[in-house]
């Protein structure tokens, strides 16, 4: 079980992995959220067709750990619990050329929807499979400002020890068996994401009406 930031406190000379290496994530296996008999059958499936492969199997995955629902084909988000609308995209790792060489990464697509079907959730979770590796990462939907995405694989990203390079996505990575405590995390980050362009008007307002200034805004606030 992973150490609260609390208790983390009370150690100040100790150093977590994520202190030496900010952008290392947990690689997990299915056997950790599936059991023995799902494992087999799923085996058995893939010498036809393989389970791992299909982003539906991850949305119910994701459901089963959150203890939440899948929703009908073509809703704006994947996985609905108490209220919290969730999205879920899948990728397979596969390797890419850069002017510096070659690595591993994960490529998500349609983040922001397509045609008459745009996202309307709450949070996204991204799911990075690499068989049998399982990497996670869990954000507000706020943070999603372009059509795709590309996140090097954890287990082939080079950094030098210690290092404190973050990239914007490092700051979400999860885990499966993380989900719901992150899923309820960047829900409450994505409130406070929406709420701070309000909170500006409302200063702002204040500012004017007292300093006597008449309210430029009441007819846009006027039903």
């Amino acid at each position: 079980m992973p150490i609260s930031a609390a208790r983390m406190k009370l150690y100040p000379g100790g150093s977590t992995m994520r202190d030496l290496m900010p952008w290392a994530l947990v690689a997990q296996r299915l056997d950790e959220v599936l059991s023995a008999a799902e494992l087999a059958a799923i085996t058995a499936l893939s010498d036809l067709v393989d389970p791992r492969r299909d982003p539906l199997f991850w949305e119910r995955i994701v459901a089963r750990v959150l203890g939440g629902e899948t929703t009908p084909h073509q809703c704006g988000w994947d996985v609905e619990i108490e209220g919290i609308r969730v999205e879920v995209k899948f990728a397979t790792g596969f390797d890419c050329n850069f002017a510096n060489g070659a690595r591993r990464v994960f490529k998500f697509a349609s983040l922001l929807g397509a045609g008459a079907f745009p996202k309307s959730c709450d949070v996204i979770v991204l799911i990075g499979y690499d068989d049998p590796e399982v990497f996670c990462w869990v954000a507000p939907y706020s943070e999603m400002r372009s059509r795709t995405v590309t996140l090097s694989h954890p287990g082939g990203r080079v950094e030098p020890l210690g290092s404190k390079a973050i990239a914007r996505f490092d700051r979400y990575g999860s885990s499966l068996t993380q989900l719901l405590p992150d899923v309820c995390r960047a829900y409450r980050d994505l409130g406070a994401a929406w709420d701070r362009p309000h909170r500006a008007v409302s200063a702002s307002l204040t500012r004017r009406l007292r300093a006597g200034q008449p309210d430029l805004f009441a007819a846009e606030r006027r039903p």
